[in-house]
């Protein structure tokens, strides 16, 4: 009489020790079957149906057949059927005493390369190895470079710099012209011969090559331009337009740039004329907002808040300083243009527009550093003057 024999799905795994792989431990957790009766020794078995050495689920079966997938031979260790790959096959191989084990899922119809997707889905960071101190180092040099982030820290401290002096009423700007004019009798015969000496340039630019532009290696430095326009914008107009003019450089040009560099890809390209003016090709939408924005705020928070605080509208600081372009109408004192929040607004609005439109503009190969304080401070004393004639004349 055959003896029966349990399905091949409640046979359990032989006893083996714990693979030392942890991606093959988790599999082996993950798919372990439950607690089922053990197939008893083929030798305790009586043949069956003249085959002493082979059955099947219960049947004579004879060498090399199947039955539920399991493929019986005269050596007594049974055979999966191919499915999958080479590895599901193996897993599936005969135990101890030539029992069978589980397959290698849980479930039916699973494989090996569903249980490893399933894996890697838990776990996506396995495998990957995390960047060194040195990989790490060189990540942030390349953000600090790409960015050009000392640049942007001087560009804008300067701003700042210009701020605190203007806080402290100093009689006069000529201390700040001449230290400016001494450093530039120093930084220009290095630019010329960095320009015309490899060995000198070398070492000028372990010095300053981080605050430079990849163009300027082959060209005039920025900050010469840089200094030469707040020279201009000093010597030439009244200390609240100087002093504007100064700020629009330092944050207006840095405000754009950045913002450029983050959404100007996800904005529209400026076209390349406005009103008959050539823009520049490479500026974004993003970054002439973000410069019209601050210009605005500068002008708002200087004539607003800076000036009646720090300068004042009186005879004698008119006469030392200059008058300025505008001041609230309810207060005592000259400027050109007075009124209240209305006009400052209106100001703020013109200034915001006038630094978005000069920090766009392609003039051939004149630095931004000397054409964005000179053009907008020109513009803003111009129309200052304009304003306050019309306002005298009664229109």
């Amino acid at each position: 009489m055959p003896v029966p024999v349990p399905r091949r799905s409640s046979i359990p795994p032989p006893p083996s020790s714990p693979p030392s792989n942890p991606v093959a431990q988790i599999k082996q957790r993950q798919h372990r079957p439950s607690a089922s009766p053990v197939l008893p020794p083929r030798s305790s078995l009586p043949p069956m149906n003249g085959h002493p050495n082979g059955y099947t689920n219960g049947h004579a079966a004879p060498n090399g057949s199947t039955a539920n997938g399991v493929v019986v031979d005269l050596s007594g260790k049974p055979r999966h059927r191919k499915s999958g790959s080479k590895r599901s096959a193996k897993r599936m191989s005969g135990g101890a005493n030539g029992a069978t084990s589980a397959p290698a899922s849980g479930r039916c119809g699973h494989s090996d390369d569903e249980a490893e997707r399933t894996h890697k889905a838990a776990a996506p960071d396995a495998g990957k190895e995390k960047p060194s101190v040195e990989e790490w180092t060189g990540i942030m040099k390349r953000i600090v470079e790409e960015w050009e982030i000392p640049r942007k820290v001087l560009h804008s401290s300067i701003g700042f710099g210009v701020v605190y002096l203007y806080s402290g009423r100093p009689e006069t700007v000529n201390p700040v012209i001449y230290a400016l004019a001494g450093s530039l009798a120093f930084i220009v015969p290095c630019d010329i011969l960095r320009l015309r000496n490899a060995q000198f340039e070398r070492l000028y630019e372990k010095a300053v090559g981080f605050l430079m532009r990849e163009s300027e290696r082959r060209s005039t430095n920025g900050v010469i331009w840089y200094m030469v326009g707040v020279i201009y914008v000093l010597a030439l107009f009244p200390r609240d337009i100087a002093v504007v003019a100064i700020l629009i450089l330092s944050w207006c040009d840095t405000a754009a740039s950045t913002f450029g560099r983050m959404y100007g890809k996800k904005t529209w390209p400026l076209p390349r004329r406005l009103l008959g003016l050539p823009l520049a090709p490479r500026k974004s939408v993003a970054g002439s907002a973000a410069a019209i924005l601050t210009g605005a705020l500068v002008a708002a928070g200087f004539w607003g808040f800076a000036v009646p605080q720090w300068q004042g509208y009186s005879i004698e600081a008119a006469q030392k300083w200059g008058t300025v372009a505008w001041k609230w109408s309810d207060m005592p004192g000259q400027a050109l243009v007075s009124g209240g929040w209305p006009s400052l607004v209106a100001v703020s609005t013109v200034t915001g527009v006038i630094s978005g439109v000069v920090e766009a503009l392609d003039l051939g190969g004149w630095d931004d550093n000397l054409t964005l304080p000179v053009i907008s401070g020109t513009v803003l004393w111009g129309l200052s003057k304009l304003a306050g004639l019309f306002l005298n004349f009664g229109y």
